[in-house]
């Protein structure tokens, strides 16, 4: 199993949604990794991603699996 950066992830996420998405939805409300995964999820079904990224859309698609299927961690580490 892939280790992600916790720093690697919130890159992702923040280049995927584009920063003022990223601002309000995830560093306001201080987003759990699951709810960054949904606010990335909900902005792909609507066409919304500010970024078509392989490697962000990557990161946070392991994590979510990780997250769905009941792994318990997200496997995030520090950095």
């Amino acid at each position: 199993m892939m280790d992600v950066k916790r720093s690697d992830f919130d890159r992702a996420v923040q280049k995927l949604l584009g920063t003022e998405a990223y601002e309000s939805a995830v560093v306001l409300t201080q987003a759990s990794v699951p709810a960054q995964c949904d606010a990335v999820a909900r902005a792909m079904l609507l066409g919304e991603l500010a970024s078509d990224d392989g490697e962000a859309i990557a990161i946070v698609r392991l994590i979510a699996q990780r997250l769905m299927r009941g792994v318990g961690a997200h496997g995030l580490t520090n950095g």
